[in-house]
């Protein structure tokens, strides 16, 4: 894993440089693209056609993310007590059994059996609902990780044709921007802010 966020923020590293050489030097040469401005005292000061998001900090501002999370483990939690009660009474029956069996309470052994069998198939069914239950989360998860993104990439595409950004990076626990200058570089908030007004408009 530390590898692999070594490899990322190397490309990141590479990727500004880039994006720093071309801007720095096409002076003199027709611009193709609005480069975002920003004042710092007297002076008006470019900066790159770059931004970048706060993962973390977006989903907990985003109000259909954390209505769609609290659901999410509504349903985990629902699921979990369910699992438990099951596995309580399957306890419980074998615990029963094995008490009837030693004190050989069973008339016959093939009432035994039986039991035995109708045991082992409340154990089956556990485990397929607990299997059932697993996937539909998951089902849900992806759901909503779709939602978010194709909501995130229709509100990207307008915002940066307006900011003029070309390029808006996905920063998460800090792992992939390590400094910026400004914080006009940080879109969490304004994208934060299109995303809810979209989303209250189709409430």
């Amino acid at each position: 894993m530390k590898k692999t966020s070594v490899i990322i923020n190397a490309v990141l590293f590479i990727a500004i440089a880039v994006l720093y050489i071309l801007f720095f030097t096409s002076k003199g040469k027709p611009a193709t693209a609005v480069v975002p401005t920003y004042v710092s005292g007297d002076s008006t000061v470019k900066t790159l056609p770059i931004a970048y998001i706060d993962t973390d900090s977006l989903l907990k501002k985003y109000d259909f993310a954390i209505e769609e999370n609290d659901k999410l483990q509504s349903k985990q939690e629902s699921s979990r007590l369910t699992l438990a009660q099951k596995a309580d009474e399957f306890q419980k029956d074998y615990v029963d059994f094995q008490k009837k069996l030693a004190n050989h309470i069973y008339a016959t052994e093939e009432r035994a059996q039986q039991e035995s069998q109708r045991l082992a198939k409340k154990q089956d069914d556990i485990r397929a609902l607990e299997t059932r239950l697993t996937e539909e989360l998951y089902d849900q998860q992806q759901k909503i990780n779709k939602q978010l993104k194709d909501s995130l990439s229709l509100v990207l595409k307008g915002y940066c044709a307006e900011k003029g950004f070309q390029l808006v990076f996905s920063n998460m626990m800090d792992d992939n921007i390590l400094y910026a200058a400004s914080d006009g570089y940080n879109a969490t908030n304004d994208v934060a802010a299109i995303l809810n007004a979209r989303y209250k408009k189709k409430k």
